[in-house]
């Protein structure tokens, strides 16, 4: 009997075995790690105090000022919160979306450390970059304003020069840009008078207007509870966390690597999940469905020239859907307007089955808004995209399987009596 080699992936622990078809079809495992990475151009980590809604940085007011920052109040939490709100609504009354869809960036912070370490202070290289990330600081004189973006590799500083850009831009950066914001900024490479790398912008773009203020950059997110509840400022304010992630990332690529090559094959044990699939028949050749109504897409970024629709596509062969795909929603407003009435249809629909006395499964749960996911959008989400590709039904386009559990080691059957 062919022997079948298979290992498992868990939170706990590295398992392979090496055992015969018959005996690993019997074996089960009691969960099994799903790990999603996410690689953004601007996700960075930041160290930076509390914003003051005036855009400059506070310095000089000893020991005492900073504890009072550290701890911010729910009431000035909330009051910052009102400002930026209140800027996000005069971005756009002047003709500016403070959430983009995109930004072309040609580098990362460490790249352009490591490609122009060779200045000397006072130098200037004229090659035109690109970079994007989180705004972590800014100190502002008259005409000069210096601001240190920092993304997923480092960071680099921004100079601002008020001859050097457009009028009004110089004014929109002062009047409305707050540390925790995401820009995208382009110019040539200066190297300042004191030895500080710099991208000497000539262009800059509002990507992302946070809401709410970063941690104190003197004592952090110190609350371990807090950490893992809110495990995106966590990465924002200790730059060692998000690098934890990436070594965890890269261990178990190095796993997955070395398994292959030994010859085991890695096995995906049982999940508890349900399913729920809403197949299109008549769509057997690869096809695209492109931009889907806003209603029936809670996630996804409005369409920039289809109002009422959004950026979204899914494809389908065979009558099946393997991939969804849509530009993500990242203003944490809207987001919360389109969550509520989903849940406000949900529990309508719910309602009527009710007085019909009519059971379906589809509205017989509770659901809740998840003000989480509120909250982390409100620290600032880069521009993003994403593609959910359905592995077990490409596993079966791609062997000519006619069911899902033919492609599942261990597919979730019913419960025999």
């Amino acid at each position: 009997m062919e022997a079948l080699r298979t290992w498992i992936a868990s939170p706990q622990l590295i398992r392979w075995t090496s055992r015969s078809g018959a005996s690993a079809a019997a074996a089960r495992a009691k969960a099994r790690e799903r790990v999603r990475c996410c690689l953004s151009s601007s996700h960075g980590s930041a160290t930076s105090t509390a914003p003051s809604e005036k855009g400059t940085s506070p310095s000089g007011k000893g020991k005492s000022d900073r504890h009072r920052r550290s701890s911010l109040s729910t009431s000035d939490r909330d009051s910052i919160r009102e400002i930026r709100l209140k800027k996000v609504e005069e971005l756009r009354s002047h003709g500016y979306e403070p959430y983009a869809y995109k930004w072309d960036r040609t580098h990362k912070a460490k790249q352009l450390q490591d490609i122009y370490a060779y200045l000397g202070n006072g130098e200037e290289c004229q090659d035109t970059v690109s970079v994007a990330g989180r705004i972590v600081a800014c100190r502002k004189f008259g005409k000069l304003a210096f601001y240190t973006l920092r993304d997923e590799s480092g960071i680099v500083q921004l100079y601002f020069e008020k001859g050097s850009i457009v009028e009004d831009q110089f004014e929109l950066l002062k009047q409305y840009v707050d540390i925790g914001d995401i820009l995208g900024a382009s110019g040539s490479i200066k190297k300042t008078e004191k030895g500080e790398l710099s991208v000497f912008v000539k262009i800059f773009k509002i990507l992302t207007k946070s809401l709410l203020p970063l941690p104190d950059k003197y004592h952090g997110l110190t609350d371990v509870d807090k950490r893992y509840r809110q495990r995106y400022v966590d990465m924002i304010a200790n730059p060692e966390v998000a690098d934890v992630f990436r070594m965890r990332s890269e261990i178990l690529s190095e796993i997955r690597r070395t398994m292959d090559s030994w010859g085991f094959i890695e096995v995906e044990t049982p999940v508890l999940q349900v399913f729920e699939t809403i197949v299109e028949p008549k769509l057997v050749q690869p096809t695209f469905v492109l931009d889907y109504p806003i209603e029936i897409s809670p996630l996804a970024k409005p369409h920039r020239r289809c109002p009422g629709l959004v950026e979204r596509f899914e494809l389908f062969i065979y009558g099946r859907e393997l991939a969804n795909s849509f530009s993500e929603l990242t203003d944490p407003v809207e987001q919360k307007v389109r969550l509520v009435r989903q849940i406000e249809q949900h529990n309508e629909k719910r309602a009527a089955f009710a007085d019909q006395k009519e059971e379906n499964d589809d509205y017989s749960y509770d659901v809740s808004l998840d003000e989480d996911f509120i909250t982390a959008l409100e620290y600032g989400m880069p521009p993003a995209s994403g593609m959910g590709l359905g592995i077990d039904r490409l596993v079966m386009l791609l062997t000519n399987s006619s069911s899902i559990r033919d492609v599942i080691a261990f597919p979730v059957l019913k419960i025999q009596h």
